[in-house]
């Protein structure tokens, strides 16, 4: 599957222009946000088929973003990224992929969530 809508959530600019330019290559529509309280915003009235967003984010984590987001909109499917172990809070049903990771292991790990329903 080509394309689809993801949000990003990023607070290393490098890591999120290198995110970004490796799914917008890919044929991906997305936006892009450095902190939770900024993906909120972006997800209000928004509609995306996926949402990316690191751990270890600066004020509300990952994982905090992520259960806030999923008891609103259950079906937008969650990939976690990190470079760390296991984080406390991380929904176990969700996958995660570590940093640091190929462009092409990233667009791969989106086609796939997306074609399976992640």
């Amino acid at each position: 599957m080509r394309g689809g809508r993801v949000l990003l959530v990023e607070d290393d600019v490098l890591v999120r222009l290198l995110a970004v330019e490796a799914l917008v290559d890919d044929g991906f529509d997305v936006a892009e946000a450095a902190d939770g309280p900024e993906a909120l915003r972006l997800l209000d009235g928004s509609e995306f088929d996926l949402m990316i967003t690191d751990v270890g984010l600066p004020g509300m984590s990952g994982a905090e973003l992520a259960v806030q987001v999923r008891r609103e909109r259950p079906a937008l499917k969650v990939l976690f990224t990190t470079g760390y172990g296991v984080e406390d809070g991380v929904p176990a049903d969700l996958p995660t992929l570590r940093k640091p990771y190929a462009a092409a292991a990233l667009a791969s790990t989106v086609r796939s969530l997306l074609a399976t329903g992640g």
